[in-house]
């Protein structure tokens, strides 16, 4: 266990506008969500780092740590990159990965802080994590129970300086198994099973992202009407659900 009085939130992003207008709004709520459930114990102090390698510059909060790199063609370069640059800038007692095109509900950092007080880790995340591509309305729910997917990841800052190290000398972008890898070898990790705290979205307008999870053909359960993201994140839907109207009409 450790008290958390400070936390790092990192998101990276490149050319996906529509995306990191919804990850600044449910990263605002989950902030003010976190003050409201420290009212009556010490505050946490939040750091939140974005690191913008596309090629039109995003338009951050006043209260983010901005960083403009260089755009980079090759994607896996660009996001080992970018995601170096933001490693070396964080100073929290925990850092949380937040990934600009993902789901955060509003209570999901106040979760992270919790797990961290409450138990003797080094790192937490969602396991059997559901997945929903919003142009397919479709979804698919992982098979992990012993790592995380890096979107839905918070580690301790004594990981820092080894994961930066992981980061530096990575050959591919999937450093969240690597990471993972490791926690799983010591037991210092905590897993939470399947649940709708931090849904991984794809199809989103904009850049597409890394790893399987951005390939339609990967989502095997057809959700036409919503109403199954609807029973994942509630009136948070609606807010992804209009970028499938236009992909089923043509479809239809």
């Amino acid at each position: 266990m450790q008290s958390v009085n400070s936390l790092t939130l990192i998101t990276l992003t490149a050319d996906r506008p529509e995306a990191f207008e919804l990850c600044k709004c449910y990263g605002r709520r989950a902030i003010a969500t976190l003050e409201a459930h420290r009212m009556l114990s010490t505050p946490v102090s939040v750091q939140w780092i974005v690191v913008d390698t596309g090629a039109v510059a995003a338009q951050p909060d006043s209260a983010q740590q901005y960083y403009r790199g260089e755009p980079i063609a090759n994607g896996n370069i660009s996001f080992l990159t970018a995601l170096a640059v933001a490693l070396r800038a964080a100073t929290g007692d925990v850092i949380a990965f937040v990934e600009d095109d993902d789901y955060y509900s509003a209570g999901w950092l106040a979760r992270v802080v919790n797990v961290f007080e409450t138990r003797d880790i080094d790192a937490f995340g969602i396991g059997e994590a559901y997945y929903y591509h919003v142009r397919r309305r479709a979804w698919y729910q992982h098979s992990n129970k012993s790592h995380a997917s890096l979107c839905s990841t918070a580690i301790s800052s004594r990981l820092l300086w080894a994961f930066q190290d992981l980061v530096d000398f990575a050959r591919s972008p999937f450093v969240d198994m690597d990471l993972w890898h490791g926690i799983v070898k010591t037991g210092r990790g905590y897993v939470a099973p399947g649940c709708s705290i931090v849904v991984g979205i794809k199809g989103m307008p904009g850049k597409t992202g890394l790893g399987a999870g951005h390939r339609s053909d990967w989502y095997r359960h057809e959700d036409p009407d919503g109403s199954f993201l609807q029973t994942l994140i509630g009136a948070d839907a609606d807010a992804y659900l209009k970028y499938g109207d236009n992909y089923h009409a043509h479809a239809a």
